[in-house]
């Protein structure tokens, strides 16, 4: 049975190279000796057992939108203190304590909820750095 060669053009300097024996190409090529990027295969058998189909994908997406929601949250919390407690602050009956309390409490919230949302994805990126360095010592 013959083995059906096939020819596809250097990407840099456009020579044909014909694929071996196994049907691959080389990974350098024979005129300009430069790397020939590899194109991406289907995942094998062991890749989708490893790290799942979508190799790509980040994990724990409910999380990352949890965080994000908690920063969102924060500044907005943070604009609507601050705004409240200068309104409070100004016109005939201006009531300064009550003022200064409500922009330190919406401070003081704005930092809380910045940092959960930061809590959140060390968290997440404690997990991802542990699971390579897993996969690396396996």
């Amino acid at each position: 049975m013959a083995q059906a060669y096939s020819e596809e053009p250097c990407p840099f300097c456009t020579t044909p190279i014909t694929t071996d024996c196994f049907g691959e190409f080389p990974e350098i090529c024979p005129t300009c000796k430069t790397t020939i990027p590899t194109q991406q295969s289907f995942p094998t058998k062991k890749d989708i057992e490893e790290e799942g189909f979508y190799k790509n994908k980040p994990k724990y997406p409910a999380l990352r939108f949890i965080s994000s929601m908690y920063k969102l949250l924060a500044f907005l919390i943070g604009i609507v203190a601050v705004v409240i407690g200068i309104l409070s602050m100004s016109g005939f009956d201006a009531n300064y304590p009550l003022g200064f309390g409500i922009i330190l409490g919406g401070l003081i919230g704005l930092i809380t909820m910045l940092a959960m949302s930061e809590g959140i994805k060390v968290f997440l990126d404690i997990e991802e750095n542990t699971r390579k360095f897993a996969q690396k010592q396996s």
